[in-house]
């Protein structure tokens, strides 16, 4: 029996604490079913869950960073106690952690409830981050379903605890509701929603006629496609964010172009006198915070996404799907920005930047400088592969700009941080070094990864595990503990099981000695790195 419940959103008056509200109702009918027991996977999508589960005593609460374990763990504690166990898992690949138990619950009659997290409806088939495709991911192992959204009920009256039940709750963005919380909005129009129109894609020719300021931003983008890209940006004139993934970021040419600060790039812009009316999006879906802004700006900004990839990522707009570089090679000669009108933004970005490497000297054990000088000393000519998103936006940020001629990887396409090891194996290359950039909590999603280095011919290859005792992605994000998934393990031990030769690092060396398997855990000073980021951005 599946249940997906769809009403007309025109219909709706959705409250400010729609998130809270929505979550209390799943968990009370949850409970409603004898449910005391939960095992929680915490992250930002969830984390309408977190407080009144934690606060309410007479629940027993699991914590967990990995979900496939979660959930077999919930199999276990159902079967020993005839009573169902709750999974609570974030959105994207979490969601397909957990499909392994739930096919052993199906035949093993365990009724395990999987809560999964998932981003508005709105956001299906756009290709946006931690968006995927939940509704009926578990097919026949969870007869029992729902999709469910604000202003909608979660039931359970019919589930016959059998097998496996799936719940997929779609939240609104964790910062929209709270703006709404905390503001005098009581109702959210279909036009806010962008349910009741078709995405509008505008033709490049449409976006330069219409945009006064625009912002460039590159993403991922084939080897091959790089020359006509640049020369198009060089054209074009206008400020450009590169992501690391693009290949263009050490650019020379494009060097006086290039912003470099989006932490409130919305206010800073403005206020240098260039305020950004759109943005022209090229190559692959963008990781930067900005991207997921743009949700709250369907009538203010303007976004015109030229991509290979057919996925605009955005609920309000479409994507140009076509080749890039034949693409840019026919559009080279595009209408030309004039230097002056982003010239005071350009600026105080280069102030930014001196700020920048002020605080690499005075914060010597702060996460960022440590990427910093890593950065440095990785031989030039390498494979980098970035493996979640902390290491991807402190590389973007403090990188060194010399062209290394470094080729930058990520796996970014649903922004999960699972099979990262094994993905990064998989990419490496003889006759050049190949290093991975990762997270703890990264690397304990894929301990099993280096299984595949025995049948690999001899390459250099160095795995660096930033272990900063946890989620620390979330420390701006959360005040809950839980939410960081602490922890306080070494992975020597992970070294020596795969034969990995181990170097414990507090700051970077001077000289990096040739790596042919290593495994280096960098221990940043977690109070340093909060000093940084607030100096940085106060």
């Amino acid at each position: 029996m599946s249940i997906a419940v769809n009403e007309n959103v025109e219909n709706k008056v959705i409250a400010p604490n729609q998130n809270e509200l929505l979550a209390k109702q799943v968990i009370d009918a949850v409970m409603a079913k004898g449910v005391t027991e939960f095992c929680i996977c915490p992250g930002s999508r969830n984390s309408p869950f977190l407080d009144m589960i934690i606060e309410n005593e007479k629940l027993t609460k699991h914590f967990w960073f990995e979900e496939r374990s979660a959930a077999f763990f919930a199999l276990g504690r159902t079967r020993e106690s005839n009573v169902p166990v709750a999974v609570i898992v974030t959105s994207g690949t979490a969601v397909g952690e957990l499909m392994p138990a739930a096919m052993e619950g199906f035949y093993s009659q365990t009724p395990i409830i999987l809560i999964t997290a998932d981003r508005p409806r709105r956001f299906r088939g756009k290709g946006a981050p931690q968006s995927a495709e939940q509704v009926g991911i578990f097919g026949v192992y969870t007869p029992y379903s729902q999709d469910i959204e604000a202003q909608e009920i979660c039931s359970l009256d019919a589930w016959d605890c059998k097998t496996p039940a799936h719940l997929n709750i779609c939240f609104e963005e964790p910062q929209t509701a709270l703006r709404k919380k905390n503001s005098d909005f009581t109702e959210l129009s279909t036009a806010q929603l962008h349910l009741s129109k078709p995405p509008h894609t505008p033709t490049l020719d449409q976006f330069l006629e219409q945009s006064k300021c625009p912002m460039v931003i590159v993403s991922a983008i084939a080897d091959e496609a790089k020359e006509a890209v640049a020369q198009f940006i060089l054209h074009l004139n206008a400020p450009v964010f590169l992501e690391s993934t693009s290949g263009l970021r050490e650019d020379v040419r494009l060097r006086h172009l290039r912003i470099t600060r989006t932490e409130d790039l919305w206010h800073y812009s403005a206020q240098s006198g260039y305020p950004i009316d759109g943005i022209l999006r090229i190559g692959g879906m963008p990781t930067i915070r900005l991207w997921r802004d743009l949700e709250d700006k369907p009538h203010q900004i303007l976004v015109c996404s030229i991509s290979d990839r057919p996925f605009s990522g955005l609920s309000w707009t479409g994507v140009t799907c076509v080749p890039l570089k034949e693409f840019f090679q026919q559009n080279a000669a595009a209408k030309r920005y004039s230097s002056d009108l982003s010239h005071g933004w350009r600026s105080d970005d280069h102030h930014y930047q001196h700020h920048l490497h002020e605080l690499f000297a005075e914060e010597p054990r702060a996460e960022a400088t440590l990427v910093h000088h890593l950065s440095n000393r990785i031989p030039s000519n390498s494979m980098v592969f970035l493996g979640n998103s902390l290491p991807i936006r402190e590389w973007d940020l403090a990188a060194i700009d010399k062209d290394k001629h470094l080729q930058v990887r990520a796996s970014r396409g649903i922004n999960g941080i699972d099979g990262q090891i094994s993905t990064f194996l998989g990419l490496t290359q003889k006759n050049r070094h190949n290093w991975a950039i990762l997270g703890d909590l990264t690397a304990l999603y894929d301990l099993a990864g280096p299984w595949i280095l025995s049948q690999m011919d001899d390459r250099h290859i160095a795995i660096v595990i930033i272990n900063n005792s946890g989620g620390q992605i979330f420390s701006r994000m959360f005040n809950r503990k839980e939410c960081l998934n602490p922890h306080q393990l070494s992975f020597e031990p992970f070294a020596k099981l795969w034969g990995l030769n181990y170097e414990r690092w507090e700051q970077i060396p001077r000289k990096i000695e040739s790596c042919q398997r290593h495994l280096i855990e960098i221990i940043p000073d977690n109070e340093a790195s909060a000093r940084f980021w607030k100096r940085l951005n106060g």
